[in-house]
């Protein structure tokens, strides 16, 4: 080989040279612990374990365990309305032991207290309205027993003017049978008996009385009639209590919102954090 020939193969041996040397150290950086005269996987370890192959792609091997939190732990977040709240004010302090249903964080209500108060008082006004409803049926029912009696007791009037009517026209009717005609000194005809039965003033009397007492009976009957078929209080006593059912529903749910605001503790323990 010339001299111009060996200088032309020096780059291409140290080219060479370069290239085996990166290709160790980049191996040492990768697997520092593989030291000349340990066998693969010799870290101490027990004997026969093989190390873990190298990723294809060159990449780092991390050895070791993966922890997870103690199993008596409880993590305590915010409730799913405290959302947009901001934390009131902690309860607690680190170290403090807690019991079950123990405070322990109050976040701001002052969004949910309003609704609260609101449902409250829509629910009494509700629950006024049915006690309205119910005193105006006990006051229906008393008007309705009231003219039931009214009903009875001109029913009776009626009936003794009526027996007294018959009976002052039966005394009547025999005092005309014995009467004679002053002038004939024969008996009364049928037309003297009528003209007699018009001019006597007790039976007038005793007409008109039966007469304006049927009249009032007719009266009395047509009000208890109207009072049995007013069913206006049962319908107002169903409708108030819907509305008051449904206004429980609401201030139960407002109260579960701002009761869920102050967190408790689910189970007793001791505040780490």
């Amino acid at each position: 080989m010339s001299a111009t020939s060996k200088l032309r193969a020096v780059p291409w041996v140290l080219g060479v040279l370069v290239l085996a040397v990166s290709l160790l150290g980049a191996n040492r950086l990768l697997h520092p612990t593989d030291a000349p005269g340990t066998p693969p996987g010799g870290d101490g370890g027990p004997a026969g374990k093989a190390a873990p192959p190298p990723p294809a792609n060159g990449g780092v091997i991390l050895l070791g365990t993966v922890g997870a939190l103690p199993a008596d732990r409880v993590d305590v977040g915010p409730p799913a309305v405290a959302a947009l709240a901001t934390v009131e004010a902690v309860l607690v302090q680190e170290g403090q032991d807690v019991k079950p249903g123990d405070p322990l964080v109050q976040f701001d209500d002052r969004l949910f207290q309003p609704k609260l108060e609101q449902a409250k008082a829509e629910l009494a006004a509700a629950e006024g309205d049915v006690a309205k409803a119910q005193t105006g049926k006990a006051v229906h029912q008393i008007q309705l027993e009231g003219q039931r009696r009214a009903v009875a007791g001109v029913d009776e009037q009626l009936r003794i003017a009526d027996d007294a009517l018959k009976a002052g026209r039966e005394q009547f009717e025999s005092i005309l049978a014995r009467e004679r005609n002053f002038t004939t000194n024969l008996p009364l005809t049928e037309a003297e008996k009528e003209a007699r039965r018009r001019e006597n003033q007790d039976l007038r009397k005793g007409e008109a009385t039966v007469a304006e007492l049927r009249a009032r009976a007719d009266g009395e009957r047509i009000r208890l009639r109207a009072l049995e078929a007013d069913v206006t209080h049962d319908v107002l006593i169903a409708q108030a209590g819907q509305k008051a059912d449904r206004l429980r529903a609401t201030v139960k749910e407002a109260q579960a919102a701002v009761d869920a605001l102050l967190v408790r503790a689910k189970v007793g323990g001791v505040v780490e954090q």
